[in-house]
């Protein structure tokens, strides 16, 4: 089976999510935010892909892609796992967000769009507490309670285009694959990559 190949059709598959969650962001952001969970996560497969290519590299076509399928399954959905456990092997690289959220906020947020553009949920991401069980994202006014609502705003949005531009340099530089910029999909006009290209990869 081809690395690249194989690297670049997951590659591309997140891309594509990071498109769509593009066009759609200032319609439906929390769906947009969705698509970025999506697309990010399809990137960290591809990477870790590339990293135990030997346990499938060799193999024929089927064998090979059932190999494939079963590590993307065990890797699960778990974004804070992935950056996590990429950070602390130097993959990837600390994040400094835009106040009042930590690193930690953005990819709960990210964790919490995969499952609230979904379903509907008992308690909503915005009210959740902290370790000391207090409100984490209210905003102090005396007279009533407003909260900041991560799903409704572009800063985790930013932090999974920003995680995914670094991990595609180091899918280039470590496996030896050429990500293009340009547009790679049938049914998207180039105008309208373009646009995307333009934030996507070239912030």
């Amino acid at each position: 089976m081809n690395k690249e190949t194989v690297l670049l059709t997951w590659v591309h598959l997140g891309i594509k999510e990071f498109y769509l969650s593009f066009e759609i962001e200032s319609r439906w952001i929390t769906y947009s935010i969705f698509f970025c969970h999506q697309g990010l996560e399809k990137i960290c497969k591809a990477y870790y892909l590339g990293e135990c290519s030997l346990r499938w590299e060799n193999l024929i076509d089927v064998p090979a892609l059932k190999e494939i399928n079963k590590i993307a399954k065990t890797l699960g959905h778990d974004i804070p796992r992935f950056v996590k456990c990429m950070q602390s092997r130097g993959t990837l690289p600390p994040y400094r967000p835009i106040r009042p959220y930590s690193e930690d906020d953005l990819l709960e947020c990210l964790q919490a769009a995969y499952i609230e553009a979904r379903y509907p949920v008992p308690q909503p991401f915005y009210l959740r507490m902290d370790h000391q069980c207090k409100e984490r994202f209210r905003i102090s006014i005396a007279s009533y309670k407003i909260y900041h609502d991560l799903l409704g705003e572009t800063a985790p949005r930013d932090y999974a285009r920003s995680m995914a531009r670094a991990l595609l340099k180091k899918i280039e530089s470590e496996f030896s694959v050429k990500i293009q910029d340009s547009n790679p999909f049938n049914g998207i006009a180039d105008e309208n990559w373009n646009r995307f290209a333009n934030v996507f990869f070239r912030v």
